[in-house]
């Protein structure tokens, strides 16, 4: 009788986290161009979509990062898809990090119910929108979860 290894080779791992970068992308375009066709409302052509807060806030108030920001969208995953989308927001849309952080922190494992927050600012380009910046407020803050005892 054979015996299978049901653990993934190293190969496969990386096989499954490009898949997983491939279906980001094409939710994170088809996310800009969906705000941008029901948000734009009459900007100037390169007149950025939101007023984004310079410095970003450390309180750890729930509206952090968002006041004045027109539109807010809430993104709900697993812990490894969000790792991903965040490698992908700062390795290739050059993602400004939240102070105090490094990639390393930028790139563990989201915990559970752990929250990111990010600021986009979009332009639009003939008939179609695009990233102009990119910025991280926070990542992975768990503080929200009160502790039972």
């Amino acid at each position: 009788m054979m015996k299978m290894d049901l653990m993934s080779t190293p190969t496969q791992c990386r096989l499954q986290q490009l898949h997983v970068k491939g279906r980001v992308k094409e939710f994170f375009e088809q996310m800009l161009q969906r705000i941008g066709s029901k948000h734009w409302r009459d900007r100037g052509q390169n007149e950025p979509a939101s007023t984004a807060p310079e410095m970003s806030p450390v309180e750890g108030k729930a509206d952090d990062g968002v006041k004045d920001v027109p539109v807010h969208i809430l993104l709900v995953s697993h812990g490894a898809y969000i790792r991903v989308a965040v490698h992908y927001f700062v390795e290739e849309l050059l993602c400004s990090l939240p102070q105090g952080s490094d990639k390393s922190h930028m790139f563990s494992l989201c915990p559970n119910t752990g929250l990111c927050r990010f600021i986009l600012t979009m332009r639009k380009e003939g008939d179609r929108f695009s990233l102009s910046e990119i910025r991280c407020v926070f990542v992975h803050r768990g503080n929200h979860v009160k502790k039972v005892d």
